[in-house]
């Protein structure tokens, strides 16, 4: 029988004195991807930073591989998630190639020092970006679609089992955004690993998410599967906004009204 990743257990985030979800319950297991949907400040990043274990929440309990997320250490717990927050401009001067490398940080041994294993990965992990003709450059002369990229990459150098994404898509063209969150896809559905990321799109989460999770920020939640939580109803709840279906399936996209 698989365990799930990540459970929460009636988890409560609240955040300037309001109640953003209450009494949250669900499972993340091995192969999924989830998306998470919602109006702005309705909880999406403080969710992702309360399963991150950088703050507690208000209420509830959440295990991450059946163990309580407080009882992990911190370095332990780096080797098993990944997170990509909103693009942070700082940051001291280095190359594109040395900020990738980061990412091998959690598996360091003891004195510290980089193998030829880490270099491997991390120059694996620029190829799969497409970023080799950039790996020498300063990330702070590079445009915010390719350090959204670079940041992509020392994601994948890192290898967690566990990825929390929040808009990894943003500041991306079409096309990148597309292929991005099939390379996230391909990397994360399957045994032993998951995904769980903020997306904007409604459509993009309905093509490269197979669970949804919606939070109003008044409390209320919905969650179940893409195909029941990505229709027309939901998401029309979900915004306070009609939602309606253009075109036949499987081509067929959500629009608002």
């Amino acid at each position: 029988m698989n365990r799930p990743l990540l459970q929460l257990r009636e988890v409560e985030l609240a955040r300037g004195g309001r109640t953003l979800c209450r009494e949250l319950s669900l499972k993340v297991e091995s192969g999924e991807c989830w998306g998470v949907l919602g109006p702005n400040g309705a909880g999406k990043s403080t969710l992702l930073q309360t399963l991150a274990g950088l703050e507690p929440p208000a209420a509830g309990r959440i295990l991450y591989r059946e163990r309580p997320l407080a009882q992990w250490r911190r370095k332990e717990l780096a080797r098993e998630l990944g997170m990509l927050f909103q693009l942070d401009e700082g940051g001291f001067t280095t190359t594109l190639f040395e900020t990738v490398l980061t990412g091998r940080h959690p598996h360091l041994g003891t004195f510290g020092w980089e193998t030829a294993a880490d270099l491997r990965i991390a120059w694996q992990a620029i190829g799969e970006l497409g970023l080799e003709a950039l790996a020498r450059r300063d990330p702070a002369t590079l445009s915010g679609g390719e350090r959204q990229r670079m940041e992509i990459a020392v994601l994948l150098a890192q290898q967690p089992r566990l990825a929390l994404l929040d808009e990894p898509t943003n500041h991306l063209d079409p096309g990148h955004q597309v292929e991005i969150l099939k390379r996230l896809r391909h990397h994360f559905a399957r045994s032993g690993r998951a995904l769980v990321m903020v997306l904007h799109d409604i459509n993009l989460a309905r093509v490269f998410c197979d669970h949804l999770l919606l939070l109003r920020g008044d409390g209320r939640w919905r969650a179940g599967e893409v195909a029941k939580m990505g229709a027309p109803e939901p998401l029309s709840w979900l915004y306070d906004w009609p939602v309606r279906t253009v075109g036949e399936e499987p081509e067929s996209c959500l629009t608002f009204l």
